[in-house]
């Protein structure tokens, strides 16, 4: 069985995340470049237009339900060829830390919820996010509103 790896810069420390089993490359031709803001912008409209109001459940991956983690999860892997651990709490070490004021479409954005509990989205330009809310499903809201404002943890840019 083969499994792959891939070294993910933090800052001046490398984090090694492997993938599953059947993990496909990192990249894959044909997706969207995250390096193309205007791009990426589309791609997550895209992907909130086809998920819109899908309802929120724990662990899942379809369109009956899916989480947080797992909508961060489904979109990175279809639109940037990317695959993204499937947990917020492994989500929120890869990649670079960067500012809120620094943020680009496609940057994941976290928040604390509760105690011990994690949230992520997807940032999509002009201080909005696309996520898998609690209680309006997959949705897109804005940081400037006051939960989310008040429970912005930090923002992570995934790259190749």
């Amino acid at each position: 069985m083969l499994l792959s790896c891939v070294l993910v810069l933090s800052g001046s420390l490398g984090m090694l995340v492997q993938a599953a089993p059947d993990a496909a490359p990192l990249a894959q031709a044909g997706k969207v470049n995250l390096n193309q803001p205007q791009a990426v912008q589309r791609a997550l409209h895209e992907q909130l237009r086809e998920w819109y109001r899908v309802p929120n459940r724990v662990g899942g991956l379809s369109k009956s339900g899916v989480d947080c983690s797992g909508f961060a999860y489904l979109t990175y892997k279809e639109y940037f060829g990317i695959r993204l651990p499937r947990t917020t709490r492994q989500q929120a070490q890869v990649g670079m830390g960067i500012s809120k004021a620094d943020l680009r479409p496609g940057d994941l954005v976290f928040f604390r919820t509760g105690f011990v509990r994690r949230h992520v989205g997807m940032y999509t330009g002009k201080g909005r996010f696309i996520h898998a809310s609690t209680s309006r499903g997959v949705t897109e809201s804005r940081l400037d509103n006051p939960y989310w404002r008040r429970n912005y943890w930090k923002a992570v840019r995934v790259r190749l």
